[in-house]
């Protein structure tokens, strides 16, 4: 802020001050003594902090060199600027730890962007998929210069209304969609064409990002493709490469899902791989060869481990039999709740079942009976009441699951608070 030669400074809590070079240099010094009792604090007081770096890997594309999870720029003919992703500002992370206090929207690369063209302004988001640590910049973009966000249909939900969903690395803060884009369609913003295919892996809620740029092809694959690369820190497969998978079973994924990412990366042959955590690369020979290995290791595994037969009793590899939305609920006083269940048959057959609320006494409740045919997924609607008196913070509200009378027992939850001040208000109130 410094460098910027400020006469005054305007606290959020305070009255505002001059002597700015003097004020600063007070809380330097205070903040030194405090990096004396907490390891790595210290990095955070450095007088240059670390810098992004804008690596042109093609013309008119960047790879951001420096940031959080990897951001993308792409430059149009008629100078707007298009990003894949944007997350987190690394250097702004710090003291190193997993809380909402220092997981906060600051921009990386803005200088950089107003150095090289004249302009930091970036016109269009694409999102690969919906970790906090690739999205968390995107409200703070649309606040700064009315960005636009494009996600494909299949989790552009998930990133309106984030309270819907009990999901790992969820952002909370809701981001406006302006296109929730379909899928494989081809799609013209600029003078590039993008077509987005679902992904499932490291996550159900992904997309494969495709763009046709001045010729050349770019496929980004998010966190679904990563390799043990020997002596090519790149993240390029070569020989002696092995595939590996950051899967997280709660975000969703199938049987075959890395099957799935072969085909597709068959079917559109791109020039170069760009990724959520590594520099971009060109295509090579060894790249589905070595991701086809992995996928056939991956199944073997999960097949080993779990009941996963086309004859046999289960929910897929991501073992949730169900799901409860919307997964948090905030009431100001009690009133009558409905949820969504999306339920899965376990079974290789069609069947009859009965879905049913776990709910604190003296909620009101009635169970409701399905049909749903052989591992298909089915909608059930349920409803409950609270006495007029009711109160309570975080309340679980269970789902019950029965197939053919065969009891499954509490399968999942969802969240209920009435009458309790909400910890993050709508961001859009």
């Amino acid at each position: 802020m410094l460098a910027h030669g400020p006469d005054l400074v305007l606290p959020s809590l305070g009255t505002p001050f001059g002597n700015v070079v003097e004020a600063f240099a007070a809380l330097q010094r205070n903040l030194e003594s405090l990096a004396e009792v907490m390891p790595d604090f210290h990095m955070s007081l450095a007088d240059t902090p670390p810098k992004t770096t804008l690596d042109e890997f093609l013309p008119n594309c960047f790879f951001v060199r420096g940031s959080g999870a990897s951001t993308h720029f792409i430059r149009t003919r008629n100078g707007k600027t298009l990003t894949i992703d944007y997350g987190y500002n690394p250097a702004l992370q710090l003291p190193m730890k997993s809380h909402r206090s220092n997981r906060r929207a600051m921009l990386h690369a803005r200088q950089e962007l107003k150095d090289r063209f004249g302009t930091d302004r970036i016109d269009l988001a694409l999102v690969s998929h919906f970790h906090d640590d690739h999205v968390n910049g995107l409200p703070l973009l649309q606040r700064l210069y009315d960005t636009e966000v494009w996600v494909g249909e299949n989790f552009a939900d998930i990133l309106e209304r984030p309270d819907r969903y009990d999901l790992p690395c969820l952002w909370h803060e809701p981001i406006t969609v302006a296109r929730r884009c379909p899928l494989g369609e081809a799609m013209a913003w600029e003078d590039i064409t993008i077509r987005l295919f679902p992904l499932s892996g490291h996550t159900r809620h992904a997309n494969l990002v495709v763009l046709d740029v001045d010729g050349v092809r770019l496929a980004h694959t998010g966190d679904q493709v990563f390799f043990h690369n020997p002596g090519n820190p790149n993240g390029e497969p070569g020989p002696g490469s092995t595939w590996f998978s950051n899967h997280v079973y709660k975000n969703g994924l199938d049987p075959g899902c890395y099957f799935e990412t072969i085909r597709l990366l068959e079917e559109v042959k791109p020039d170069w791989i760009i990724t959520g955590h590594t520099p971009p690369y060109r295509m090579n020979e060894h790249f589905l060869r070595v991701l086809r290995d992995g996928a056939e290791r991956w199944e073997k595994a999960h097949r080993a481990l779990m009941p996963l037969g086309d004859d046999q009793v289960h929910v897929g590899p991501e073992c949730q039999a169900a799901k409860l939305y919307p997964y948090r609920t905030y009431l100001d006083r009690p009133e009558t709740i409905t949820l969504e269940a999306d339920i899965i048959n376990p079974f290789p057959r069609a069947v009859a079942g009965v879905a049913a609320l776990g709910v604190p006494a003296g909620w009101r409740t009635e169970p409701v009976s399905f049909h749903v045919d052989a591992r298909e997924h089915v909608r059930v609607t349920l409803v409950t009441t609270p006495p007029p008196d009711a109160h309570c913070r975080r309340c679980p509200v269970t789902l019950k699951l029965c197939f053919d009378g065969q009891p499954f027992g509490e399968v999942t939850e969802a969240l209920v608070s009435i009458g309790t001040e909400r910890a993050w208000r709508n961001w859009n109130a």
